[in-house]
């Protein structure tokens, strides 16, 4: 019953705007978190997580006069059920198979399925793309109308979905196309099926998405692997020679390569970054206001003492840790009318920055035992993983990589309800596991 409630649930996410409540949206998925609690499992790393969370809330009560917003509180312990639930359902399903491929092909085909509106309506994103049909946008917006709430304007053209903004749609676009790979590596036979080709249009769509996450995420997914290839070599003890032969014309090659790519197909974005670095230390705030607030948690990060560093601010103060910190911020930044009319609640415009700044380190160290000792995350087989991942074949090389990246993009402005970002954890994993 539970895995048919999931199978809804991964339907309904690629709907993740339908609702709005303040200024986060929602979709109709997070009605269901009440449904798929009832896992064993599940109820069992909850009760450990929740301990934490626990003691982090009266630290913040403590930190900040016993003053929280329960729709803050609320939104975080879903976002708790989120996490979980996308890390344990793929292994609770995993264990139902005896032959990984099985597995696989039965779990990617699924979701290419269940994600069948959304690929169409790229279809249509690309060609509005393409031809700039007046008719075929207007078409698309009435749609995203319904389906995105709450916004006067809406993103057509970039790759976007049903998503709010392009940039939220990376974990999911990274996401459905590593499993994409993994169907086609599985799937062998000559002969086509509909799910092939559904697994083909999601890594085409690879080549015309834009958005900022989207370039943060490729250099981040690049830097992680390099930091684990260089470890490798460290421990091999071939540093200077590998170093020459292999791992510096391998990134000269990659950069130049990447760098090609970006100035010819980003068009808006490399001209967007250009202006940005050029005037950026003289007039950031005026000429990308969206780029500069999106530092934000950077920027507080960089401010905190070793206390908020160690303990953070409590689970959902992070507004009241950046009003803490006014007076460390630029001026430019803390005068703007944007700033001012978010002090009652600030956008957690990185996932995994803004939960750190709220966890502190210790309470993110708890929380991150917990998920190991129930073998919801393995670092070391993952990180094994990462530093030999030239020995796999390139189609999956390239899944291992996207699930990377649908990780990484949680570093960006990712909403605590979308369940993308750790739904790859468990592939990566059962990946790392397939040998």
């Amino acid at each position: 019953m539970n895995i048919f409630i999931f199978n809804i649930y991964i339907f309904l996410a690629q709907f993740p705007a339908l609702f709005k409540l303040g200024s986060s949206n929602f979709g109709m998925q997070i009605f269901l978190l009440p449904l798929l609690f009832f896992n064993k499992k599940l109820i069992k790393v909850s009760t450990y997580i929740y301990l934490i969370l626990l003691l982090s809330f009266i630290w913040g009560l403590i930190n900040y006069q016993a003053n929280f917003d329960i729709f803050e509180l609320l939104l975080r312990l879903a976002a708790v059920q989120i996490a979980l639930g996308g890390l344990i359902y793929p292994l609770e399903i995993f264990n139902k198979f005896k032959i990984k491929k099985d597995f696989f092909l039965f779990y990617t085909k699924k979701f290419l399925y269940l994600n069948l509106p959304t690929i169409t309506f790229l279809y249509l994103e690309v060609i509005y793309k393409f031809t700039k049909n007046t008719f075929l946008y207007n078409f698309l917006f009435k749609i995203k109308e319904i389906l995105v709430r709450g916004r006067d304007d809406h993103t057509i053209g970039t790759i976007s979905g049903f998503f709010p903004e392009h940039g939220l749609f990376v974990p999911y676009l990274f996401l459905l196309s590593g499993l994409s790979c993994i169907y086609l590596f599985y799937k062998k036979n000559k002969k086509t099926d509909p799910a092939q080709i559904i697994a083909i249009s999601w890594i085409s769509m690879l080549l015309f998405h834009q958005s900022g996450l989207y370039i943060f995420s490729i250099l981040m997914i690049l830097i992680t692997v390099i930091l684990f290839l260089i470890i490798k070599l460290i421990q091999k003890k071939k540093i200077i020679k590998n170093l020459l032969t292999k791992i510096i014309p391998f990134s000269l090659l990659l950069s130049l390569t990447g760098f090609y790519w970006f100035m010819n197909t980003q068009e808006f974005l490399y001209k967007r970054f250009s202006t940005l670095f050029s005037f950026y230390n003289q007039y950031g705030l005026s000429i990308d206001k969206s780029i500069y607030f999106k530092s934000l948690p950077f920027m507080v990060l960089s401010k905190i003492d070793f206390k908020e560093f160690f303990l953070g601010s409590g689970i959902s103060q992070y507004t009241r840790l950046v009003i803490s910190k006014i007076d460390k911020l630029p001026t430019n930044m803390t005068s703007d009318i944007y700033f001012l009319e978010n002090l009652n609640r600030f956008p957690l415009n990185s996932l995994f920055t803004c939960q750190f700044l709220e966890y502190g380190l210790f309470f993110s160290t708890l929380i991150i035992v917990v998920l190991i000792k129930f073998q919801l995350i393995k670092p070391i087989r993952i990180g094994i993983l990462y530093a030999n991942i030239f020995k796999n074949k390139s189609i999956l090389i390239l899944s291992t990589l996207l699930f990377l990246g649908s990780f990484l993009s949680g570093f960006g402005a990712v909403p605590l309800t979308y369940p993308h970002t750790f739904l790859s954890i468990p592939m990566i994993i059962l990946i790392s596991e397939s040998k």
